[in-house]
């Protein structure tokens, strides 16, 4: 949930580039399905609130901060009884429709 984190702009797949990747190194030799590597660069964003801007540690500081607490969040709802975690992240999503809407 940060401003300067595109969903969209992210790519999964395993390409000739990222035969050697840290990501694809873990999920061939140890089978982790899920790993995850967060990259970033010393220009500034092509997209979204940022746009334009140059990266300087305040925004790494906040995405950082970010991520930490997506991290927790998901940790969270994989802790919960299944059926309390569809309720909470329905919840949450409406909510999020919601203040997107304007309805907050």
């Amino acid at each position: 949930n940060s401003p300067a984190f595109s969903f969209n702009l992210c790519q999964f797949g395993i390409t000739r580039g990222k035969e050697s990747s840290a990501r694809v190194t873990v999920w061939r030799q140890f089978g982790v399905s899920k790993a995850y590597t967060m990259e970033s660069t010393y220009s500034g964003f092509e997209t979204g609130a940022y746009k334009g801007f140059q990266i300087g540690t305040k925004d790494l500081k906040e995405i950082g901060r970010d991520l930490l607490l997506g991290i927790l969040e998901a940790w969270k709802l994989s802790h919960q009884p299944r059926k309390q975690n569809k309720g909470s992240m329905k919840k949450k999503v409406v909510a999020k429709v919601d203040i997107a809407a304007g309805k907050h």
